[in-house]
């Protein structure tokens, strides 16, 4: 299983006064190798400035967790098989 709990995009000094909002996500990405197939979930929070789009949260977080595969090992064509984005505080 990648982690990637400690992703965070990365801010300008403007964003700094930026008020954040959290969200908790989940991506499964399956993987294929020489004996099927290899599944890597990631799973944690991000914090999105005002602006930020739903797009470019999946590319880098998809992104991260193909990078923690091709470091374990695995260099198959990765495939999203699940992709969730939520705000992180319940009511």
């Amino acid at each position: 299983m990648a982690d990637v709990t400690e992703l965070r995009p990365s801010t300008s000094p403007a964003d700094t006064d930026a008020e954040l909002t959290t969200y908790a996500f989940v991506m499964t990405v399956q993987i294929g190798v020489p004996t099927g197939y290899a599944i890597f979930e990631s799973s944690g929070t991000w914090n999105a400035t005002p602006g930020s789009s739903r797009n470019e949260v999946y590319k880098k977080l998809r992104q991260e967790v193909v990078d923690n595969a091709a470091r374990a090992g695995f260099s198959g064509a990765p495939q999203v098989i699940f992709w969730s984005l939520e705000r992180d505080t319940l009511l």
